[in-house]
């Protein structure tokens, strides 16, 4: 009798054993999430679709919504329609799958009634600036002369994480969001997942047109480095960030600059999904020293060779930028551009005060302006060089448009002198954008 009671028992908990086994299996098994970004953004009355993907999920079901909101579970995806007038204008939705072995998982996604401000209404470029806090928009649908037929726009890296996140498309608009300053790259790719184009997302508080100088020659400039977000260099933060962004000799996607004032660590990019982007390098060759491939790989360095004169653009190519008018490669915003050699051939007369993080410059007789030492990239190998890494005090390069023979012009400075001077183009150095 107790065998027999024995064997029933074991009989039980082994089929307890393999009920909780194939739960635990089905668990595992069951998927359940909302794809890309947690928050999404409407105009009044607009159905965006929320795609998700599932697993062995049995039903998908709508658990709370903002008052005002309809939305219908489809195949693969939700239709949500904002309200066109009242309801809410912003708050959590909430879903759950339910899978075959009746396992609920629970994701939830923010959304927010909010009109995007259009940014190229005035003109498409490379760069867009927009102010810390809002909603935005740019055509991805052409570039100057250049038109796009895009599958999918996404980030490619924000730095610091989250500057720019909430990436949607309508209409062949790519709609974004901003928090705090930074600098971000927003993609558009083909069906085929390659990068048809770049675009980069100045954030910062920062007006271009109403804080523009003159310098000496009638040139207006920008007061600020393109991509930075100060412009003054009285402490290390400031000096850090008034550096701004690192570009390639004719290239118009940005690189990062480094982690903090004089450091030699790039400072961190991060995706939408929150995971760290590396800047990676490859020596150029005829098929990667290419405007095709640079396009397609905004974030890879591409080092110059002696046998290329230390040129990125293998077999040299004048045209990328121009002195006297913008090109389909200029990093600058709408109005603006890479400016002439002549506009920052500043003379030692023209120095105001003591090195410090960089020159103070007289531009005329009332105004003066700051070039923050900002070291380059190497042509080399794409590191940060010039800066405070044996002792020394750093040293400023910034681009101009002009070429002279195998290379380019910048500004170079430093503790002891100013002034202009050909270097190699696969340099990476910060830029000081003109009104065109």
């Amino acid at each position: 009798m107790y065998r027999k009671l024995f064997r029933t028992a074991l009989v039980c908990l082994c089929v307890a054993l393999a009920t909780i086994s194939c739960r635990k299996e089905e668990s595992t098994l069951s998927t359940f999430l909302i794809n890309g970004s947690k928050s999404y953004y409407f105009e009044p009355d607009e159905t965006i679709k929320v795609y998700y993907t599932q697993k062995r999920i049995a039903r998908v079901e709508v658990v709370s919504r903002p008052e005002g909101w309809d939305i219908s579970v489809q195949n693969g995806y939700l239709a949500v329609h904002a309200p066109q007038s009242g309801g809410a204008q912003s708050g959590t939705i909430e879903v759950k799958g339910t899978s075959v072995a009746d396992i609920v998982t629970k994701r939830t996604f923010d959304v927010t009634i909010a009109t995007a401000t259009n940014l190229s209404e005035e003109g498409t470029a490379n760069c867009y600036i927009a102010p810390s806090e809002g909603r935005y928009a740019f055509d991805g649908t052409r570039i100057g002369d250049n038109t796009f037929d895009f599958a999918t726009a996404k980030l490619l890296w924000a730095a610091p994480a989250d500057v720019v996140n909430s990436i949607q498309t309508r209409d062949g608009h790519i709609s974004f969001s901003t928090k705090g300053e930074g600098n971000a790259v927003i993609a558009i790719y083909n069906n085929k997942g390659a990068i048809l184009w770049s675009w980069h997302i100045w954030a910062s508080d920062f007006d271009a047109e109403a804080t523009a100088q003159t310098f000496a020659d009638g040139t207006i400039v920008m007061s600020r480095n393109l991509g930075a977000t100060a412009e003054a260099t009285d402490d290390d933060q400031t000096a850090w960030a008034s550096c701004g962004t690192y570009y390639q000799w004719g290239r118009k996607d940005p690189f990062v600059g480094s982690k903090n004032y004089l450091s030699t660590v790039n400072q961190s990019m991060y995706n939408a999904e929150g995971a760290w982007v590396g800047i990676k390098t490859r020596a150029t060759t005829s098929s990667i020293g290419t405007t095709a491939y640079a396009t397609q790989n905004p974030t890879i360095f591409i080092c110059g060779t002696e046998g290329n004169d230390y040129d990125w653009y293998y077999g040299s190519n004048n045209e990328l930028w121009s002195a006297t008018a913008k090109t389909i490669n200029d990093p600058c915003p709408a109005g603006w551009r890479v400016g002439a050699a002549t506009t920052f051939d500043i003379k030692q007369d023209q120095l105001v005060g003591d090195y410090q993080r960089g020159w103070e410059v007289a531009i005329d007789a009332s105004t003066n302006t700051l070039f923050a030492a900002a070291g380059r990239r190497s042509f080399v190998d794409g590191a940060f060089t010039n800066v405070d890494k044996t002792g020394y005090l750093p040293v400023g390069f910034y681009w101009s448009a002009t070429t002279e023979g195998d290379t380019a012009i910048a500004l170079e400075f430093s503790p002891t002198e100013i002034g202009t001077k050909a270097i190699y183009r696969a340099n990476a150095c910060p830029v000081r954008c003109v009104k065109e």
